[in-house]
């Protein structure tokens, strides 16, 4: 439905800069301004100094196996308007 990915994508703006800087530089996955070239361009400098490890991790079904109330709670510590804790719930 148009009017689910309205909100999915405002519900995105809000809090995409939120979670944002908590991750680790180094993390590729569905991010702002990245891209599949990121990670390969970085195993390829690394590979040139010396470096012979990479490690890739891809958990598969990860997302199917998320405690949703245990997620929820980690939101709710840094999200504290109730109408979007509501949205994010719905979906």
């Amino acid at each position: 439905m148009i009017a689910d990915r309205v909100v999915q994508a405002a519900l995105k703006l809000v809090l995409e800069p939120i979670f944002e800087s908590d991750f680790k530089p180094v993390s590729y996955g569905f991010r702002p301004k990245r891209r599949a070239q990121n990670p390969i361009a970085e195993a390829y400098f690394y590979g040139t100094h010396g470096y012979r490890w990479v490690l890739d991790a891809d958990i598969a079904a990860c997302f199917d196996e998320i405690d949703h109330a245990a997620l929820m709670d980690r939101v709710r510590l840094s999200i504290k308007d109730k109408q979007v804790l509501a949205l994010l719930k719905a979906f």
